[in-house]
């Protein structure tokens, strides 16, 4: 019996960055594109196995309405830090249209309604505690399985990304912080060229975040864009990417503050590249041999 597998993501960039990375799906539907909902108009739920990629708004009105109606619900973890901050109204406003799309795709949810109920096998593959007791309050009756943390070269890049073994002084590991924040390109703009004052930062490496645009860096000197990494530099520069938990061999970490949006020296502790991407498609490897 063919099994179709079917990625449920924000949108497609997010499905090569990360889905992809762990399992190729049939089809992909987008909360940011509702038509692309209408494709689970043609679908045996019965017959098709749905892969998360988080507990947004949208996923969880989507997990709710597939439990029990289809024959798998397969929910992963992509991000470490927990979502729940208060936004403001900044962020609510410069990520309008997104918001808008997901009302939209919630709307379209509740047309399948009429899907007849089936007993759905649900697995949960986390790597931080606070997904599983969110996924808990969402749905009851999912397997859970504890692995590694991913590694951030490959797991979050639609391409696997390059180490250089140069040694520099500074390395920023760069976010779209105007939706991660809410604030405006032009106070982005501004925070980077604060750090290049406050710091004397005379060449700033940049490894630009998959969601950026090249364009908030033009007319700021020696910016210096890449799409690798330099493992050896000195002092590493970020707010909370993924990328960050990679082992880089810095000194010192210069941390953007959320609450006083200023940059700050720490010191840097770095993480272990883990191995989830492995984990789970040997789990979910296990559970194809076992289910023929």
């Amino acid at each position: 019996m063919k099994v179709l597998k079917v990625a449920i993501v924000t949108n497609k960039l997010e499905y090569h960055r990360f889905t992809s990375k762990i399992i190729s799906c049939d089809v992909i539907i987008e909360h940011e594109n509702p038509f692309t909902y209408l494709k689970l108009f043609s679908l045996n739920f019965k017959k098709s196995e749905f892969y998360f990629i988080g507990l947004r708004l949208p996923d969880v009105y989507l997990i709710k309405l597939l439990k029990n109606r289809c024959s798998r619900l397969v929910v992963l973890q992509h991000a470490f830090n927990e979502n729940n901050n208060i936004k403001s109204f900044s962020y609510f406003l410069n990520n309008a249209v997104k918001f808008i799309m997901w009302l939209f795709s919630i709307l379209i949810t509740n047309l399948f309604l009429y899907k007849i109920k089936y007993n759905t096998k649900t697995s949960c593959y986390y790597f931080t505690d606070y997904y599983r007791k969110r996924l808990n309050t969402i749905v009851k009756n999912v397997l859970y399985h504890k692995c590694g943390e991913p590694d951030p070269l490959n797991f979050g890049s639609k391409e696997k990304i390059l180490i250089e073994d140069q040694i520099i002084n500074y390395f920023y590991v760069d976010e779209p912080l105007t939706r991660t924040l809410g604030i405006s390109l032009s106070r982005e703009k501004k925070l980077i060229s604060d750090l290049i004052t406050e710091f004397h930062i005379n060449k700033l490496f940049v490894k630009l975040h998959p969601r950026s645009s090249k364009e908030k860096f033009a007319g700021l000197p020696n910016i210096v864009l890449t799409d690798s990494i330099y493992s050896n530099s000195k002092t590493l520069i970020g707010y909370k990417s993924n990328l960050l938990r990679h082992p880089f061999k810095s000194e010192k970490f210069i941390e953007l503050s959320r609450a006083k949006l200023s940059w700050h020296i720490k010191d840097y502790n770095f993480s272990k590249s883990g191995s989830y991407s492995n984990d789970v498609k040997n789990n979910i490897k296990k559970h194809e041999i076992n289910s023929v």
